[in-house]
């Protein structure tokens, strides 16, 4: 082969990084299942986006939870500093899927979500420092729409009530 015909518009220059081109296209591929392959939970970059919370009944999750909201966004971002320094940004969302406009004093704490490799779980927290709700789902090991996990009711002063099973559905997140 000559020289003039390893230039960067000869064939076997295009043949080369289009080869080049597929190897990366499958290694990203690879990578993206790689999780799922290995037994291992989905990422928070995955289980992130907009979720209605249920009760195991059927019901909304309403205002006998405190501080949660019937449906959140679960935002890749984190906290930064502060209370809730490393854990990811939540949204609290109306039924309809619109941010909540006057949300509940939110105290010194946000709400927050964060995944627990451990015990592979997630867990939404609206607890403000001195009371709120807690959620905890179950990450399974394939991609799904549904999570199906417990709620419970905390406070500084006394101790966890209204436990019950609790279920997020994946909805269509509004712009």
């Amino acid at each position: 082969m000559s020289r003039c015909s390893r230039t960067a518009g000869s064939p076997g220059a295009r043949f080369f990084a289009s080869l080049v081109f597929a190897a990366g296209a499958l290694a990203v591929a690879v990578r993206a299942s790689d999780a799922e392959a290995q037994g291992r939970p989905p990422s928070g970059a995955i289980l992130a986006g907009c979720y209605a919370l249920y009760y195991d009944d059927g019901r909304r999750v309403d205002s006998t939870s405190n501080h949660a909201a019937p449906a959140v966004r679960l935002d890749t971002v984190r906290y930064g500093s502060g209370p809730g320094a490393g854990q990811y940004r939540l949204t609290r969302l109306t039924a309809w899927g619109a941010p909540v406009r006057n949300p509940a004093p939110e105290g010194r704490i946000p709400p927050t979500w964060r995944i627990l490799p451990a015990v592979d779980s997630l867990t939404l927290s609206f607890v403000n420092g001195f009371e709120g709700a807690s959620f905890m789902f179950a990450v399974p090991r394939l991609a799904t729409d549904t999570l199906r996990g417990r709620t419970e009711n905390v406070t500084d002063y006394a101790p966890p009530a209204q436990r019950r099973g609790a279920i997020a559905v994946r909805i269509r997140c509004l712009p």
